[in-house]
């Protein structure tokens, strides 16, 4: 759902690849990022606290969906909420 005055276009945040480098090494994995920091790239995007919950419960659905057992399911979990500060503006 999208709603009106909200940026949803990524500001130049890479493709798909770059996404993927920039989650794995932010979780500790092997891979090395580059880019832009979390707060500047959703800088001006204006995600409001209920953005991040419908994301949350987006999240959770999904994970559910994919049957990911709840260990990692829990693990994805601190790690996203540990990014919120530098999500949310509003």
């Amino acid at each position: 759902m999208r709603e009106k005055g909200k940026n949803y276009e990524r500001n130049g945040g890479g493709d798909e690849r770059h996404r993927i480098r920039r989650h794995e090494a932010s979780a500790g994995g092997p891979m090395y990022y580059t880019g832009r920091d979390m707060k500047t790239s959703h800088r001006g995007m204006k995600i409001s606290e209920s953005d991040w919950s419908i994301f949350l419960q987006h999240a959770a659905a999904t994970m559910e969906a994919s049957q990911v057992p709840k260990q990692e399911c829990d693990e994805i979990v601190a790690f996203v909420l540990s990014l919120k500060a530098d999500t949310v503006e509003a």
